[in-house]
């Protein structure tokens, strides 16, 4: 079989961010087919801690932000990681970035990330009791932990942006860190976000929107996607290469399903 000639839309991807994409356009009464070699949601939607973020307004383009950096490329185990060689390539991205780190720019960006998100929680709630995900959607909050307070108060510009932006941000003792988590015993300041969500099975999670995207009428295609061709202003061809098309319907096995809740939590500072 061959994909079909002309689909109004083609999705290059059948991760979470490919298989909404195509529920969405579907929605809007699109034929829409996912173009992808790898059987949907088996890459990175997979293997993921199945955060739903939406409480993070805060850029990442932060006032004091650049004075960590040093560190973070010193530890083995940090966050950042940068070879050498292309850091000639990168010097005017950084720089730029950190033109962007004060706190007239943190006011506006996150004012612009909170709307998004806004909006982004309201869909993902309703995607999930559309395709029946409730099981394996919690919404039990998140913590985030200090041991000093030193490194406290250095993101007190973070969480107070996140309260200026409507973020449910409850501050946290040592007492309240040890009832919602006994095994934080180093943590001593922290905060409780609400609103943050979480999949308890992040392939199930995707396994599911993507059966859910079939069910609506969505095509999936077991292609590599070789480039684009731009036929005109209007529209584009994909060179793909054929191998054979994924043929999923609804009765699909179902993924497998967890029962229990969990909160996320990070631990900062030293």
């Amino acid at each position: 079989m061959q994909p079909a000639d002309k689909p109004d839309c083609a999705v290059v991807g059948a991760g979470i961010i490919g298989i909404c994409c195509g529920i969405s356009l579907l929605q809007r009464g699109y034929a829409v087919t996912l173009y992808d070699p790898e059987p949907p949601g088996s890459m990175t939607s997979s293997g993921n801690a199945g955060g739903f973020g939406f409480t993070d307004v805060m850029p990442m383009a932060a006032p004091g932000l650049v004075w960590r950096v040093p560190r973070w490329l010193l530890d083995p185990c940090g966050p950042l990681f940068i070879r050498p060689g292309h850091l000639p390539s990168l010097l005017p991205w950084l720089v730029r970035f950190q033109a962007m780190s004060n706190r007239k720019q943190v006011e506006r960006l996150s004012a612009a990330l909170s709307t998004l998100l806004r909006q982004s929680m309201l869909d993902t709630r309703e995607l999930v009791a559309n395709a029946g995900l409730e099981s394996i959607f919690t919404e039990n909050g998140a913590i985030t932990v200090y041991k000093t307070r030193a490194a406290f108060e250095r993101d007190a510009l973070e969480w107070q942006a996140k309260i200026d932006c409507g973020v449910d941000a409850r501050e946290l003792g040592v007492e309240q860190i040890r009832s919602m988590e006994p095994a934080l015993e180093n943590a001593r300041y922290g905060w409780f976000t609400p609103q943050w969500c979480n999949t308890t099975d992040p392939h199930g999670f995707v396994t599911r929107l993507w059966e859910y995207f079939v069910e609506r009428g969505g095509d999936v295609v077991d292609s590599r996607v070789a480039g684009f061709n731009r036929r005109d202003r209007r529209s584009i061809r994909l060179p793909w290469r054929a191998a054979r098309r994924w043929m999923y319907r609804a009765w699909s096995s179902p993924p497998a399903r967890g029962r229990a809740g969990f909160a996320a939590s990070s631990v900062n500072g030293s």
